[in-house]
């Protein structure tokens, strides 16, 4: 038997932008599992980022071999994106000394969808902020690095860049004209950084529903009825948790040979409506 050759995390360094909670958190655990020796995990200061930090190092089990790291991490308005990334992508690197070998974008807001006439610039700018300017942003930094000896993410097939996304990218649903917009800008995006970035290996994921958590912070007492309504609007007849959903991010940090590529993960709900049994 040869077990080391399934740990291609051994000793590897993540970075999980939005790993405070949900899908970014569970990322971070299963990086540990498969031997990461450092996450970083960078969101909005506060407790929850310091909890979420100290949570994770309880699940190491305190082994001394895995450091964790929280960094905060938040966008005012979007000409901030700028400083506020360099300034988190120095800390997180401790001054570009320790470079990651993965990079897992989760952050995300809670925008309701706008209906098309009440659309404006300043309201599309302000949706896609901080899930489509931000990483664009971000890579401009990875790109940079190598070339200004201030590297972020190491230059290697073996090295990833993940950007999540929403599954409504892939089909037309009413009312979702500005989201839809950026959200079809994101997995494009992911295909020309594969490019611009190689051999780093860059995808987008395009989810579903997933229950995080977040739905009932964006529709306060509904949560739960939209979890269960989606229930029944998937071939799975059901909903997925964070942990299960992480495993896509961790296969994909673990093929050398995926990039450029949109892996969706929605349970087939892009299916699902003209084929219920």
């Amino acid at each position: 038997m040869e077990p080391a050759k399934w740990r291609k995390l051994a000793n590897q360094r993540v970075l999980v932008i939005g790993g405070s909670s949900g899908i970014g958190y569970a990322v971070a655990e299963g990086a540990i599992a498969y031997g990461a020796s450092r996450i970083v995990l960078a969101s909005r200061a506060g407790d929850k980022l310091q909890q979420a930090a100290t949570q994770l190092q309880l699940f190491s089990g305190g082994n001394d071999g895995v450091e964790v790291l929280s960094v905060p991490f938040a966008v005012g308005d979007i000409a901030s994106i700028d400083v506020s990334l360099a300034e988190m992508l120095r800390i997180a690197t401790d001054n570009y000394r320790k470079p990651f070998d993965h990079i897992i974008y989760t952050a995300g807001d809670n925008h309701k969808p706008r209906a098309l006439e009440d659309v404006t610039i300043e309201s599309s700018i302000e949706s896609a902020k901080l899930r489509f300017f931000a990483p664009l942003i971000l890579a401009k930094y990875i790109a940079k690095g190598e070339k200004e000896a201030q590297p972020v993410l190491l230059k290697s097939r073996k090295s990833s860049f993940l950007i999540s996304n929403g599954f409504t990218s892939l089909f037309p649903l009413k009312g979702w004209s500005q989201e839809i917009g950026f959200h079809a800008g994101i997995d494009g995006l992911a295909r020309v950084l594969a490019v611009d970035l190689q051999p780093i290996r860059v995808n987008s994921i395009p989810l579903g529903v997933v229950d995080t958590g977040l739905h009932e912070k964006s529709f306060p007492g509904l949560g739960q009825t939209i979890v269960d309504v989606q229930k029944q609007s998937t071939l799975i007849h059901g909903v997925p948790v964070a942990d299960e959903v992480a495993e896509l991010y961790l296969g994909l940090m673990k093929d050398g040979n995926t990039t450029g590529a949109n892996v969706v993960s929605d349970g087939g709900a892009r299916f699902a409506t003209s084929n219920k049994p």
